[in-house]
């Protein structure tokens, strides 16, 4: 029988998530107290945390990294940048402080849930403490999109990967960031290619606006696999930067 937890970080990360909403729903039917669903949204909510800290410092470790190769074997010819690359700030408020062995947690909770008599596939499923035994479709769904500036200003977009090669990211860029953004469309004619990326994250290295101006910048992915589009592009992301 395979197991019903997920292997990858990034997956098991996701199902904590599934399963804190689906407990919230079906816990107190199925004996859960209170503060044990709460436990298991502290839970959930630490390790989501700690994973988007790690995606945000691999960006950070690779313009270090490329920082410091400039830095001693430059041809003299290019000025390194004038400030060295900072990691991202912690976002405040900090997540809630939980005992370690999240996973063990997540397992006695599936055991407790699987032993009550309201308990059935369908709750097991919500929760996420049934096994997927689903065969991939790379052309089914969209990839969940999220950006934010904690990467010196510029965008940091990233994506759910799961089996997929990668993704394609657009972007639409609109002159004064002021205002409501328009109603997101996927389809709107003014999205031009940036870039393919096969791993889950990418900075977008655009010059930024000049000093004071803002600009709202948008951007929708699709996913790839075998070098194709595959699925259904993401939903309209727009974030407002401004000159540094």
């Amino acid at each position: 029988m395979s197991d019903f937890v997920e292997k990858t970080d990034v997956g098991f990360s996701q199902q904590l998530k599934d399963s804190a909403t689906g407990l919230n729903t079906h816990g107190a039917l199925l004996g859960f107290t209170v503060a044990e669903i709460d436990e298991a949204k502290d839970d959930s909510k630490l390790f989501d945390y700690v994973m988007d800290r790690l995606s945000e410092n691999v960006a950070y470790s690779k313009d270090l990294t490329d920082f410091k190769n400039l830095a001693r074997k430059g041809d003299g010819t290019v000025l390194l940048p004038a400030a060295i690359p900072q990691p991202a700030a912690f976002p405040l408020p900090l997540p809630t402080a939980v005992a370690a062995g999240i996973e063990g947690r997540f397992r006695k909770r599936a055991a407790k849930a699987k032993a009550d008599k309201n308990y059935t596939v369908g709750i097991g499923q919500a929760c996420r403490f049934e096994a997927t035994h689903g065969t991939f479709n790379p052309n089914s769904g969209s990839p969940t999109l999220k950006v934010d500036l904690t990467h010196a200003g510029h965008p940091h977009i990233q994506f759910n990967k799961g089996q997929w090669q990668g993704a394609e990211i657009h972007k639409m860029v609109i002159s004064n960031g002021g205002g409501n953004p328009p109603v997101p469309n996927p389809q709107d004619p003014s999205f031009k290619k940036l870039e393919r990326v096969f791993g889950h994250d990418y900075i977008d290295p655009t010059e930024l606006p000049a000093n004071g101006a803002t600009e709202l910048w948008a951007y929708k992915v699709i996913h790839l696999y075998a070098n194709e589009q595959v699925g259904e592009w993401s939903l309209v992301k727009f974030i407002t930067v401004g000159g540094m």
